[in-house]
């Protein structure tokens, strides 16, 4: 062990000490904490709201480099900067905007988006030249891809020996996608991403896709080198497991003779023949999930109020999130159309204030902050792709409410980890609305079996039929 290395061990402790840290590491988190340390690359995939905010900034300031850059989602930045604020680093600066400034780059803490790092790469390479800098790569499933820009300005920005730690709750999604992070961290296992497709490829199709692969064994071995993956369980020994709460409802004749009628036009054109594969799935699941919330806009007539309203109206009367001594209610939308109209619905009968909201159309930080710091702000009405990764709301809520459901079940997953995580007092309870007789009911289902996320069924009209209509 170096000199260096030593040091930095015995950093730790003081540094713990001297921050204003909200919680003291648990000793699982401090052996990680240690072994990243020592490695120089090192990945943590903890479970989402395991603490991996906290264990890369305990690294990076014992590695104390001049210079730290953290790219991530861009609705973390400001989260990042809060944090790094709050256990005293004072030198942050968010590297964004079109009239960003070299002089941005000058600071201990740099931080930026995904796409502002990889659009910058020139820049940023020059500006790092012969300086001491280490990486900090939030959601770092972005990496993944090897042939991006993404990730060839990382490698680069890496070399010859800088220091990264790789942050993501969901590092792979196939087998293939462990090269990237290998690249990064133990670069010298794979040459090249030919050389992993030799030793661990045992088939494509004729499209060139991989069917087959071999020696997984030794390739599960050589991902599991410089990397910790931890569940929260594993890591705090405390069970604050949510309570999953599917609440089936119904929806009023007409609307469901609207849904089914609607279902059946779609179901008709596939009748010719024409192969069901999982664009088509996919497409009519959207289509049809939107009828749920938002009858009026396919009856044709606003004055049509989905029952999935009367359900909301429930939970806010159970939660009674406007006494402040309760939780705030976190309400999850899938579609803009839907988060529009919910956010409409609440600020006509609780205030504008009252309401916060984050989805395509909107200034979602504005909303983030609203929800986070505004005690008057007691819903917040957010879409999973606009601030599921990452955000820490588990200090200001408990409650969450899914109006409607993702039909992909890595979002639903990141949605609870918002209020999941480490720090969280109260056990908090995930609702989930299901309107009987349709996709809904299937789309929980799936959330509950497709741990992978990445299966693959060969669907039929029957089979499809089933899960439109909401039946097992």
């Amino acid at each position: 062990m170096s000199n260096d290395c030593i040091t930095a061990l015995t950093k730790v402790s003081d540094l713990i000490a001297a921050a204003n840290l909200p919680y003291t590491p648990v000793d699982l988190q401090l052996k990680d904490i240690d072994d990243a340390i020592l490695a120089d690359r090192f990945g943590f995939f903890y479970e989402v709201g395991g603490g991996k905010t906290l264990c890369s900034t305990i690294v990076s300031l014992a590695w104390d480099e001049d210079h730290t850059i953290m790219f991530g989602p861009p609705i973390l930045l400001d989260q990042w900067e809060r944090w790094l604020r709050s256990i005293g680093q004072k030198d942050v600066s968010i590297y964004r905007g079109p009239k960003r400034t070299v002089d941005m780059l000058n600071h201990r803490w740099v931080l930026m988006s995904h796409a502002i790092f990889r659009d910058s790469a020139e820049a940023i390479l020059k500006f790092f030249t012969g300086k001491s800098l280490s990486l900090i790569a939030d959601e770092a499933q972005y990496l993944k891809n090897p042939q991006s820009k993404l990730f060839k300005t990382t490698y680069k920005l890496l070399q010859p020996d800088r220091r990264v730690l790789m942050l993501t709750g969901t590092p792979t999604s196939k087998p293939e996608d462990t090269y990237s992070y290998m690249r990064v961290k133990t670069p010298q296992l794979y040459r090249s991403f030919g050389h992993w497709e030799n030793l661990h490829v045992a088939e494509r199709d004729i499209f060139g896709s991989i069917i087959a692969y071999k020696d997984l064994e030794a390739l599960a071995d050589n991902f599991a080198l410089r990397t910790v993956k931890r569940t929260k369980k594993e890591l705090f020994g405390y069970d604050l497991k949510p309570i999953y709460d599917p609440i089936l409802y119904k929806l009023s004749p007409a609307h469901q003779k609207l849904y089914t009628k609607l279902a059946e036009e779609q179901l008709l054109l596939l009748d010719n023949g024409q192969k069901i594969d999982a664009t088509t799935a996919q497409r009519l699941r959207h289509a049809l999930q939107q009828i749920i919330v938002n009858w009026g806009r396919f009856s044709g007539n606003p004055e049509d109020r989905s029952a999935a309203y009367d359900l909301l109206d429930s939970v806010i009367e159970q939660v009674d999130p406007m006494d402040k001594a309760h939780s705030k209610l976190i309400i999850w939308t899938y579609y803009q159309s839907t988060s529009a109209s919910v956010t409409a619905y609440l600020k006509a009968k609780f205030g504008d204030r009252a309401v916060a909201c984050a989805y395509g159309a909107v200034n979602s930080q504005k909303g983030v902050d609203s929800i986070m710091f505004d005690d008057e702000c007691r819903f917040a009405v957010f879409q999973p792709m606009s601030v599921g990764a990452g955000l820490e709301l588990q200090h200001v809520s408990s409650e969450n409410f899914f109006i409607e459901m993702s039909t992909t079940p890595m979002h639903i997953k990141q949605a609870i980890g918002r209020t999941d995580r480490m720090g969280q007092k109260t056990r908090p309870t995930m609702r989930f609305g299901q309107a009987l007789g349709t996709i809904q009911i299937k789309l929980f289902q799936d959330l509950l079996k497709n741990d992978d996320l990445v299966t693959k069924v060969e669907r039929s009209l029957t089979s499809l039929r089933q899960e439109i209509f909401g039946q097992t």
